[in-house]
């Protein structure tokens, strides 16, 4: 072969491994600079004997523990790295009902949502304090990072210093017309992003200053169901046409849309949002007898708009996921279809 002719054939061959990739990728192998997709790490079931006794919700209380309310109303932090012990946080309101928790700190708050008990436990689970809300219905609480002040929801909102017993920020919609308005809440620096259920929309209050300040939202996106980022950067919203809404309460916009529900029957349910960019959700489909089973876990990725299968639990259903707020890391909660069975697992969002 001549010289010539060499040339020419190397130069072919840098032109069809540029066009079909390198032999070990085969022919028509996709880029390595694709993005990857989204996935999950297996779930590992956690919480054991804790599963059965919880009455409410549970909320992340550090890098590897959570808390819990119990049935007759005792709060307790579990270990999730070892062998799952629970300490039983002394009792320091009548009976609480639901928890909130901040866990760079470790600050773990539990209210009672009829009664308007708050109280406040630190990271080695010593007492902080009490407050006792003038709303003596909330809907929810929140805490913020650092654990110095918590947020406070219901008729209205309001922002607490528990350690002191002091209120420091109040503010209240002019329409409230039942008892509880608010039933979702997250706090970050002086922002409070709180769900109003009455009308299904979205408000954030600037609490800087002792009378809180109303920054309405524009969305007027139809939405019935959501779910608050734990840092208050974003909110996901489901509409009634099958749609979801990342929406952006800083910028009082929406930074994604995508229709995820294809078939009449299905509704969506949006569960958490991690890292400002990725939304989990599940579909709903109506079983014919008033009830509803939700199909695999799912993530909608709003960088690339792209969904993607996560894990589809066997034998049971997704129906709550706890994000823990600077991580990828989530706390998934599990039922069983035809009755109880519930079952809690730790896992972590891979991308």
């Amino acid at each position: 072969m001549t010289a010539v002719r060499r040339a020419a054939v190397s130069a072919l061959a840098v032109l069809l491994v540029s066009a079909c990739g390198t032999a070990a990728d085969g022919p028509g192998a996709p880029s390595s600079s694709a993005p990857a997709q989204p996935g999950l790490s297996p779930p590992r079931p956690v919480l054991g004997e804790w599963a059965a006794e919880i009455n409410g919700n549970v909320a992340w209380a550090g890098a590897t523990s959570v808390a819990l309310v119990t049935g007759n109303g005792d709060v307790v932090r579990v270990d999730l790295s070892g062998d799952g012990r629970g300490q039983r946080l002394d009792r320091l309101i009548t009976s609480a009902s639901r928890v909130a928790a901040d866990p760079g700190s470790g600050v773990v708050v539990a209210w009672n949502s009829l009664g308007g008990g708050v109280a406040a436990w630190g990271p080695d689970g010593a007492g902080i304090g009490t407050y006792q809300s003038t709303s003596r219905d909330l809907g929810a609480v929140a805490v913020r990072a650092g654990g110095d002040r918590i947020a406070l929801v219901g008729k209205d909102v309001s922002v607490v210093d528990v350690a002191r017993g002091t209120e420091l920020s109040r503010g209240g919609r002019p329409d409230v017309t039942g008892t509880i308005g608010y039933n979702a809440v997250a706090y970050a620096q002086d922002r409070v992003v709180a769900w109003y259920g009455t009308d299904f929309t979205v408000d954030v209050w600037d609490v800087a200053g002792p009378t809180a300040v109303l920054n309405p939202q524009d969305c007027r996106c139809d939405n019935h169901r959501h779910v608050l980022a734990p840092d208050a950067g974003r909110a996901a919203f489901a509409t009634q046409t099958g749609r979801l809404i990342l929406w952006d309460p800083v910028e009082n916009r929406a930074v994604g849309e995508r229709a995820v529900v294809t078939t009449s029957d299905e509704g969506v349910l949006p569960l958490a949002v991690i890292r400002d960019r990725y939304v989990l959700y599940v579909l709903d489909r109506e079983t014919g007898n008033g009830e509803s089973v939700n199909g695999p876990l799912m993530v909608w990725d709003t960088g690339t708009d792209t969904t993607t299968e996560l894990w589809a639990c066997p034998g049971c259903e997704v129906r709550e996921v706890f994000s823990r707020p600077g991580s990828d890391e989530v706390l998934l909660y599990t039922g069983v279809v035809t009755g109880g069975g519930a079952a809690y697992w730790t896992a972590t969002l891979t991308t």
